[in-house]
């Protein structure tokens, strides 16, 4: 369903605002026309795709209890100038309102049109009307992991009260040829050593690289990379977020079933293989120029291991896209030595709360300070080694 926010008169109020009306659309269906457009103008990243946000809210949305909420602001023309892709979950009484892709987004963004300017009065007005016409209401905007910019354009939700989030996201540009770009990132010696790493495989049996195009392939690959990490994250005492029926589905919908129907899926998966026995896999999605890696994943059998077959398929999958015309690549959110590696930019996340109800301001204060201890965790190496070591004792 759709349900609209009592405003006062459209051509008044769209004199002193860019936007006339707001529409929150529970109803997925009803969001799709309005979405469309905005996908073909309005800076976003691969996570606010109809197809890759659909699969997951039919799939892990749905397991962890999320309801959309797609906030629209309409103009006068009753054009769609922005759109803010959330959903409304449960925290106790209250109830919290955020961007649909929960944890598995690395990147969350609303759809702004660019030739209609939002100034910090304006998105306080949408959140504000938005949450009146939400059923059941929204007691806090909870718009966590925003980048400051996209493709070029300043982020709108920068004007609110802000803080910096836990983690950063690391990304390149990308040039042709691949072999060129790859020369240009990784010094002498780390092409060396993965030259070697590489001949090293070679020695053990046939190595190739592949991207899944066939169903059945793309069926093998998810196969390897759920049983690869699913035995990393209990090595490392981490909880493995791709574990379950829900996760399982949602790979499925994006990256197997567009297959079987003989489209593109919207997440590609790759994989490096050692005569039949698949050695890591990596896999993302592509928008509008940008690649984004969303996961990956090697053989644990130490005999492998040391030949670093993950970063192997990497410069195998970048010197692709490069050569493909891809001009952006990121490896996600969260620091790892294989980002530095192949990333050259970190971009600055943010997190920005919005309280509407008493119990959102408390709710709110509780949040800020964990993402803030999170932050400090994550940036100091010791506190990070007794974090590790706390959650596998604790598994």
């Amino acid at each position: 369903m759709s349900h609209v926010a009592a405003l006062p008169s459209p051509l008044a109020y769209a004199a002193a605002r860019p936007f006339a009306r707001v529409v929150v659309h529970t109803d997925m269906r009803q969001a799709q026309d309005d979405w469309a457009q905005l996908e073909e103008c309005a800076p976003h990243s691969a996570y606010q795709g109809r197809d890759w946000i659909l699969p997951w809210l039919g799939s892990i949305g749905r397991a962890e209890g999320w309801s959309p909420a797609v906030i629209v602001a309409r103009d006068a023309r009753e054009r769609a100038v922005a759109l803010l892709p959330l959903g409304v979950v449960s925290r106790g009484p209250l109830r919290l309102a955020e961007f649909l892709g929960g944890r598995d987004a690395n990147y969350t963004l609303g759809l702004f049109r660019p030739d209609v300017t939002f100034g910090r009065d304006d998105l306080e007005a949408l959140l504000r009307e938005g949450a009146k016409a939400t059923p059941g209401g929204i007691d806090l905007y909870s718009l966590i992991n925003q980048p400051r910019s996209w493709r070029g354009a300043d982020n709108p939700f920068l004007q609110l009260p802000h803080d910096m989030a836990p983690a950063d996201g690391y990304a390149t540009r990308l040039t042709t040829p691949g072999e060129a770009f790859l020369k240009a990132r990784l010094s002498k010696d780390t092409r060396k050593k993965l030259r070697k790493k590489e001949q090293r495989l070679t020695e053990m049996g046939a190595v190739r690289h592949l991207r899944a195009g066939t169903a059945e392939e793309a069926r093998a690959i998810l196969a390897a990379f759920t049983a690869q990490k699913a035995a990393r994250m209990k090595e490392k005492g981490l909880d493995n977020v791709f574990e379950g029926p829900a996760a399982e589905e949602f790979l499925a919908r994006v990256a197997v079933e567009p297959l079987e129907r003989g489209k593109s899926p919207a997440v590609d998966l790759y994989a490096l293989t050692l005569d039949e026995r698949i050695i890591a896999t990596f896999a993302g999605s592509r928008s509008h120029g940008r690649f984004s890696g969303m996961f990956n994943s090697f053989d644990a059998d130490p005999e492998i291991g040391k030949s670093s077959p993950g970063d192997v398929l990497l410069t195998k999958v970048i010197a692709g896209l490069c050569d493909a015309g891809l001009q952006e690549f990121d490896l996600g959110v969260g620091a790892a030595r294989y980002k530095n590696t192949f990333c050259d930019v970190v971009e600055p996340l943010f997190d920005a709360f919005f309280p509407v109800t008493a119990g959102g301001r408390a709710l709110m204060w509780v949040k800020q300070r964990k993402r803030k201890l999170k932050r400090v965790i994550k940036n100091d190496p010791r506190l990070w080694r007794a974090a590790q070591a706390a959650r596998k004792l604790l598994r």
